[in-house]
């Protein structure tokens, strides 16, 4: 009996530990090559280099030149390259934890209504299924984050995610707009649900209706006519949407950009 004991006890311990080393096998991407002077490549029109040395897509970077403000191309390379430790803190007791970092995120001017933030840096019990989230505009992000908590909205300079990305939906902007405002009148303060999108689906209007960060997302965007699960499983993910043919990267972040190829022009 004292050895089926203490091989159950011996079990969970293991089954502990990997929960806590598992998702941390893989660290956050800082870049082990030089920083360039950034003056350069955007005097010579080089975004692919601007592109390794910020994370940014050609798109945003175009945003900050085309205003004049390429300090904060500047800011996007120092964050890029920033290897500060990395703080794995819980979000829900000790289950759900989150990799953040102590800083603020790097300019996210060039966001708009509609654009999609999807992080890898939550995990629970070992699985880092990560974490998405609508923008409303650029200072404003619509999430549904933990069991428990009814979909919120969160200033953007709160995201202190270990890593990030910023995709776009390739559609025009009067449609994303639509999808952001329809999310901001129907899917804000509905409660978390981690069965949702399985079974019959439901309505906003349906008293049982709930969402997870992912089904958020996704549920704002069908109604749209625009579907952003990349592998069309009942469960839709962060990595689901990061992996979409339906959208481009913006930004990177804590991500090595040479992983992606569709990067927003």
């Amino acid at each position: 009996m004292a050895k089926r004991i203490f091989a159950v006890i011996s079990l969970l311990l293991l089954l502990f530990s990997a929960t806590q080393t598992i998702p941390h096998l893989h660290d956050r991407f800082v870049p082990k090559y030089e920083k360039s002077d950034l003056s350069t490549a955007v005097r010579n029109g080089d975004y692919a280099e601007i592109l390794r040395q910020t994370g940014l897509s050609p798109s945003a970077a175009k945003y900050f030149i085309d205003r004049g403000e390429t300090e904060k191309l500047t800011e996007w390379q120092g964050a890029y390259f920033d290897d500060s430790d990395v703080r794995c803190k819980p979000l829900f007791w000790e289950i759900t934890k989150l990799d953040s970092v102590e800083r603020a995120p790097p300019p996210l001017d060039f966001v708009r209504a509609g654009d999609i933030f999807v992080s890898l840096s939550t995990h629970t019990l070992g699985w880092r299924h990560g974490h998405a989230g609508l923008f409303l505009d650029s200072g404003r992000l619509l999430e549904s984050r933990i069991l428990g908590s009814v979909s919120a909205i969160a200033p953007t300079e709160s995201l202190d995610y270990s890593s990030f990305a910023v995709l776009r939906v390739m559609t025009d902007e009067e449609t994303a707009l639509s999808v952001a405002e329809y999310a901001e009148e129907k899917l804000l303060g509905v409660p978390y649900s981690l069965i949702c999108g399985f079974g019959r689906e439901l309505s906003p209007d349906d008293e049982n209706f709930g969402v997870h960060c992912g089904y958020l997302v996704g549920y704002a965007w069908r109604q749209a006519g625009i579907d952003l699960d990349s592998d069309g499983g009942r469960l839709i993910t962060p990595k689901d949407i990061l992996m979409s043919e339906n959208a481009e990267i913006l930004c990177v972040y804590g991500i090595d950009a040479e992983l992606f190829t569709q990067f927003a022009e």
